[in-house]
């Protein structure tokens, strides 16, 4: 504001003089016209503003689907390990709960439980189709046969671990199940046709997978059913795997994620025909239910589901054998965190001379793996061992 106008206007206290009254009207008048130019100015920039703003909700509303369609993806290939960890973790807590549920909350019905995690998996990715969050190809015929045979292999050796509780009921199958890493690249030589790493880099893998078996060996017995079960289910994860990962060349995580579901949903169901655990689950429920178990049903599902959106992460941007090696991994790490927390949630016997050198065999070979991060030994382009 000019203040000359107002010592033209009032030079004195008092009335003011006739040329003060036309110099005040003008005054008036300039300064109506500098508030109606200033308003116009105001709304201009406001309409800017708006129009500014709903640009950007505009652009962000046409990106929102690559966003969150690719957050997961950049999360897990992010970092030094990035989809092995989320799937080394989500794991571990799922195999855990599935313990505590199954042994400590008398929860026994693994079809039930596998039958909600795939359920939870559909719905979740059949809701981010419908409102547009994630761009998933449709169920089909030729994608269900393509995915036909892994989503088997993989449905029942899960099936089979549930029902060995990883070792509870049968005391060696997850020592025996250790191995799996060999048959992998065993089955990558058969299927794929690549060559068989050096014999520096299959002693580290040995090394790996023996440790492992040795952690979770608690009580040697020659009890034939959990050789036999723990065989198969090394044998059938391993073809599952080499097999997910050639389809992985055509196909994104999700799409992995969603077809195999499908076909899983589809087994599982036909196995509770013969089983029939959705009824004796649900009067559990009715009759047995208490907030323990709801509380800790709901973070095995969610772990569950973690597990498997991990799990084709990890057959994507790492490989097969990564995967493997990680199983292993976790699998000799569980054991000494389920003892520190509750032995009786585990096994009833403590940990000895024989688990503490496995884990530490496991930790070595891991480590001089992943120091030795070859290009040509875990066959492609990862994040996990550049390989």
């Amino acid at each position: 504001m000019n203040f000359a106008y107002l010592t033209d206007a009032y030079p004195y206290l008092g009335c003011p003089s006739e040329s003060a009254k036309s110099n005040t009207e003008r005054y008036d008048h300039r300064v109506d016209s500098d508030t109606q130019r200033s308003q116009q100015a105001s709304f201009q920039l406001l309409a800017n503003a708006l129009q500014g703003v709903h640009l950007e909700t505009a652009v962000d509303s046409d990106n929102l689907t690559f966003k969150i369609e690719n957050f997961a993806s950049s999360f897990l290939r992010k970092g030094s390990f990035g989809s092995v960890i989320a799937y080394g973790v989500s794991s571990l807590f799922a195999s855990l709960l599935r313990r505590i549920v199954t042994m400590k909350l008398f929860f026994d019905f693994p079809i039930f439980i596998s039958i909600t995690q795939v359920a939870a998996i559909l719905i979740v990715l059949e809701l981010t189709r419908f409102f547009k969050i994630l761009q998933i190809q449709s169920y089909t015929l030729e994608g269900g046969r393509e995915m036909f045979l892994p989503s088997f292999l993989h449905t029942f050796a899960s099936y089979i671990s549930m029902n060995a509780i990883e070792g509870a009921s049968m005391p060696m199958f997850a020592s025996v199940k250790c191995f799996c890493p060999i048959a992998v690249i065993l089955f990558s030589n058969f299927i794929s046709r690549r060559p068989i790493p050096s014999y520096s880099f299959l002693l580290l893998v040995f090394i790996l997978c023996v440790g492992s078996s040795l952690t979770n060996i608690f009580e040697f017995m020659w009890e034939r059913w959990s050789y036999l079960f723990g065989l198969a289910a090394l044998t059938m994860n391993a073809a599952s795997f080499v097999q997910l990962e050639n389809l992985a060349l055509n196909y994104s995580p999700l799409d992995l994620l969603y077809v195999n579901s499908f076909n899983e949903l589809i087994f599982l169901l036909v196995a509770d025909f013969f089983e029939d655990e959705l009824r004796g689950a649900i009067m559990f429920f009715f009759a047995s239910a208490s907030v323990t178990l709801i509380v800790t049903f709901f973070f095995l599902i969610v772990f569950g589901v973690l597990t498997h959106l991990t799990l084709f992460y990890c057959i994507v941007y790492a490989n097969s054998l990564t995967l493997s090696l990680t199983a292993d991994v976790r699998s000799a790490i569980q054991v000494f965190i389920a003892y520190f927390f509750s032995v009786y949630v585990y096994y009833d016997i403590i940990p000895g001379i024989s688990n503490i050198i496995g884990i530490l065999m496991v930790l070595a070979a891991s480590a001089a793996l992943i120091y030795r991060n070859s290009s040509q030994q875990l066959y492609k382009t990862s994040t996990v061992f550049k390989c």
